[in-house]
């Protein structure tokens, strides 16, 4: 017998969230284990469509923990890292070892705590967001000038075409002061923030 207010929805996670988003709102704390194939993704679902809880306490596999927790110049600092890191102070919280489960998997687990940034502070359009940190790590070993000349090739026929010109984002770039010839693993989360917040004030 469940317990009086529990409320099982069947089916996959990453299809079903929103319409209980819609029904239920957001919650002050969201907690869970989730699958090794498919966590990074629905976190970043989450921030993308801005399903903001105060509180996030999640089991990940270790590998996508260490990438969440990383900082610049790490080989594990990403897109990934950054977006997390804009809207949540993340905080690693030990290694869940196989033995901790049943049937054992064959990986490390780890805990990783996320609380919500102050509400003060100014984000850019999640949408604008997120296509400049895809544009900027899409190859690592290429500079960001030549990774955002690849992204405006890509988006120039797409509904963002002239929100990512490539015009915009050196102009935005100059703005802020990053410089476009480094790597985008060498620059931290704010200067990302203000790049996306320069570039959606162009458009």
């Amino acid at each position: 017998e469940f317990p009086q207010g529990l409320e099982i929805i069947e089916g996959d996670a990453l299809k079903t969230w929103p319409a209980q988003r819609d029904s239920f709102g957001v919650p002050d704390a969201l907690v869970g284990n989730l699958p090794y194939s498919t966590g990074s993704v629905m976190i970043g679902d989450f921030l993308e469509k801005q399903f903001l809880p105060q509180t996030m306490v999640f089991t990940l596999q270790k590998e996508v923990v260490k990438r969440m927790v990383s900082t610049p110049g790490s080989k594990d600092f990403s897109s990934f890292s950054v977006l997390t890191q804009a809207y949540y102070t993340v905080e690693f919280c030990g290694d869940l070892h196989s033995g901790s489960f049943y049937p054992p998997p064959q990986v490390t687990s780890s805990i990783v705590r996320l609380v919500k940034k102050s509400g003060d502070l100014v984000l850019p359009d999640p949408v604008i967001f997120s296509h400049i940190l895809r544009g900027a790590f899409a190859a690592r070993r290429k500079t960001l000038l030549n990774n955002y000349k690849s992204l405006s090739a890509r988006s120039a026929s797409g509904p963002l075409g002239s929100v990512l010109s490539l015009s915009q984002i050196q102009l935005a770039a100059l703005q802020v002061g990053m410089d476009l010839s480094r790597r985008a693993e060498e620059f931290p989360t704010e200067v990302f923030v203000q790049l996306a917040m320069a570039v959606g004030k162009s458009a």
